[in-house]
């Protein structure tokens, strides 16, 4: 059942989210099956994202004495958080050289240690970088359902994702 499109405003730019779902809507997913069998599994669509990050075009600064700390509303509809901090990859399509990836019941709240920081290497994006690529970072509110296939497993996962630049002198 779609629920609509909703605008949200930030300081420098406009983000823009359709929400193809209302929280709590059940979204069913089947497949036929091939080389595993078929299955079909329901799992719920999460709350809208309602965070900071994502809606200003400056990067957010990432200090090694301080750490960093992520927030967002929180949602207790027992969902989860995820963080993808990307450090900048020497070329379009090479590895990145660091991520630090955080997940998170949806309480709010993210707190990245400045000792991962310190470890993290220099990177300044924003969208545009010369002599190396810039991949934005991201926050996402998701909910994930397994299902066991004769030994193999299909994870089905919906959310709802923010992009963000990060800087880290």
């Amino acid at each position: 059942t779609p629920s609509g499109s909703s605008n949200r405003a930030g300081t420098d730019v406009l983000a823009y989210t359709l929400m193809a779902f209302a929280a709590g809507d059940p979204i069913t997913v089947s497949a036929p099956g091939d080389g595993l069998p078929g299955f079909s599994t329901e799992v719920s669509a999460v709350a809208p994202l309602i965070t900071e990050l994502g809606n200003s075009a400056e990067p957010m600064a990432l200090d090694p004495s301080d750490g960093a700390t992520l927030t967002w509303q929180p949602n207790d509809d027992g969902g989860r958080v995820r963080v993808k901090i990307n450090a900048d990859n020497p070329a379009h399509g090479a590895a990145f050289a660091a991520i630090i990836e955080c997940d998170s019941a949806d309480d709010g709240t993210i707190v990245i240690d400045p000792s991962l920081v310190a470890a993290f290497p220099a990177t300044v994006s924003g969208g545009a970088c010369a002599g190396s690529d810039c991949p934005a970072s991201s926050i996402t509110r998701y909910r994930q359902v397994g299902v066991d296939l004769d030994g193999a497993r299909v994870d089905v996962l919906v959310g709802d994702r923010r992009e963000f630049w990060i800087s880290r002198p």
